[in-house]
């Protein structure tokens, strides 16, 4: 179209017939693109993707070749609309810190402060968004910053004077974020100029979702809105039983998200109609999001019964079957969940009637009142999440609160809803069973962010395991401090020390998922620190 963008309508094969907008007659064009990962039936190519080249006549048939460089954007909450959480932009290891922008206090030259005030905070649940050169985020104290990429230089600041808790969107060069103070802002992303905002019943808590000119957002006062992105305009309102603290998922002309009334629902994204809602046994949506992939969709619920009484339940589950594996396993969570449907935390449905398609045989993952992210979609339609397991494929070891087993990163069959366990070796090293752990994947690297120590990145074919290097110079941190860098070093006796880790500490509940984008992973951490790294080089690489 005339903004740069292809939209490209995929087929069984790599090459797709286009017919330009402004009546340009048709146009043969072989495009090489990575497999969209939740099966959706559209593509958007972005201008900020680099063309290796593309030749085009005018007013006649031309041909062109399409290769999109390994350098992808992460341009909203989880990379798409779908919330896949996948990026084909492959970050290798070992990871060094590129800059740190911290806590209003601007770029970071040298080591942060040994204590760190929080006179600007950013919310644990954002993702930054890195798109067109540039990072977006808010912080809680009503800010959003645009930042130079590559450098961590300040571009631009807007200010709103509220919190901004949920990760922004950028599409069209705009790019937009929700608010407390009850609106959805749409700015340029070049100056920050607002384009419009747009005013919904109460605060929001969620992120919006950007697909086909059209942004979605929901809100606390109990509805899901539809807006145009160049305007602003109200396209359609579709209303809910209850606040919705989810994130919207779009794919398969559908809108998902779960409200506070514990339902699921689907909308129409063109009209808004009302496809259907489904009750679930959860106890709450908070900062979890759906994730839709081919025929089923997925919602991570926080459980209706006390988190640590679940927790100590699936600790007692995997021990009563003690050695005898993953199929004597799973059978005994899947009878302890048909007696006890209030103990599920992963519901699978179908996306177009709503009724539950299995039981993913899945217990308690973390406990401290959390669980794990949603699962993560890469290529071919594999389903990656957090499980808890007697006998990991990835990882083992979870030393805390004298849990026994293991939380696993493993892969659930689209089919049956089994677990697939990952033909890896394990490494001693567990994500933590106390708080919730989040996952992304960087072309074949998966990323595993846990909330409070445990920070890790692995490679889905080999299981090679990278700690994740943010600073080796910083000043030591103890380990229950506010600060967010300690080392292997610095820290001898702690739980984690196979590893270098941002220490999240205490703060805005949550944790985001990192961000791999532009040839660099990007992490939110809870005193306020944006921090990005850079990969190895290939001489670099172990």
């Amino acid at each position: 179209d005339q903004g740069g963008t292809l939209l490209i309508r995929r087929r069984s094969m790599r090459c797709a017939n286009l017919n330009l907008i402004a009546g340009v007659p048709v146009c043969a064009v072989a495009v090489n693109v990575p497999a969209s990962p939740a099966g959706e039936d559209i593509m958007q190519i972005s201008s900020s993707y680099k063309c290796v080249s593309l030749v085009v006549a005018l007013g006649a048939i031309c041909s062109a070749t399409v290769t999109l460089s390994p350098a992808a954007d992460w341009p909203q909450h989880q990379h798409d609309a779908a919330r896949t959480g996948y990026s084909p932009d492959r970050v290798d290891p070992p990871y060094r810190t590129r800059w740190v922008w911290l806590n209003g206090q601007g770029l970071q030259k040298g080591p942060p402060p040994y204590m760190l005030t929080r006179a600007r905070d950013t919310s644990g649940s954002m993702q930054v968004v890195v798109a067109d050169g540039k990072v977006f985020f808010g912080t809680t104290e009503g800010v959003f910053y645009a930042l130079d990429a590559g450098t961590g230089a300040e571009l631009w600041r807007y200010e709103v004077g509220w919190p901004i808790v949920a990760t922004a969107a950028f599409a069209d060069g705009k790019v937009v974020f929700t608010c407390q103070d009850k609106h959805v802002y749409c700015l340029s992303g070049e100056g920050g100029q607002l384009a419009w905002k747009f005013r919904t019943g109460a605060g929001i808590w969620t992120a919006p979702a950007i697909r086909d000119g059209r942004v979605f957002v929901t809100s606390r006062d109990c509805g899901a809105y539809a807006l145009d992105l160049a305007t602003g305009k109200q396209i359609w309102k579709a209303d809910t039983s209850g606040p919705i603290l989810t994130t919207p998922a779009v794919a398969g002309g559908k809108v998902f998200l779960g409200s506070e009334d514990c339902c699921a629902y689907a909308f129409d994204a063109r009209t808004g109609k009302q496809l259907w809602k489904t009750p679930l046994p959860g106890g709450s949506f908070y900062m979890k999001w759906p994730v839709p992939v081919g025929e089923v969709v997925f919602f991570r619920m926080m459980p209706q019964y006390a988190a640590l009484e679940t927790d100590q339940e699936a600790e007692r589950r995997l021990a009563d079957v003690g050695d005898a594996g993953w199929p004597a396993e799973r059978e005994a969570i899947l009878a302890h969940l048909a007696k006890h449907p209030t103990r599920k935390t992963l519901f699978s449905l179908d996306t177009e009637t709503g009724r539950e398609k299995y039981t993913v045989p899945m217990l308690m993952a973390h406990a401290n009142g959390c669980v794990p992210c949603p699962p993560v979609v890469a290529p071919g339609r594999r389903v990656y999440t957090i499980f808890r397991v007697g006998k990991s494929s990835l990882f083992h070891g979870a030393p805390t609160f004298g849990t026994r087993f293991a939380c696993d990163v493993s892969r659930i069959d689209l089919e049956t809803g089994d677990r697939v366990r990952l033909p890896l070796r394990p490494v001693k090293l567990g994500v933590g069973a106390d708080n919730t752990g989040e996952l992304s994947i960087g072309g074949g690297i998966m990323f595993v962010d846990h909330r409070y120590f445990v920070s890790k990145a692995f490679d889905l074919k080999t299981g090679r395991f990278y700690p994740l290097i943010m600073n080796r110079e910083s000043e030591a941190t103890p380990p229950r401090s506010p600060n967010w860098l300690w080392t292997r070093e610095q820290a001898p006796n702690h739980p984690s020390t196979e590893t270098f880790t941002p220490h999240r500490g205490y703060g805005v509940w949550g944790v985001s998922p990192a961000v791999i984008a532009a040839g660099r992973v990007y992490c939110n951490q809870l005193g306020g620190a944006i921090v990005c790294l850079d990969g190895g080089k290939t001489e670099d690489k172990p």
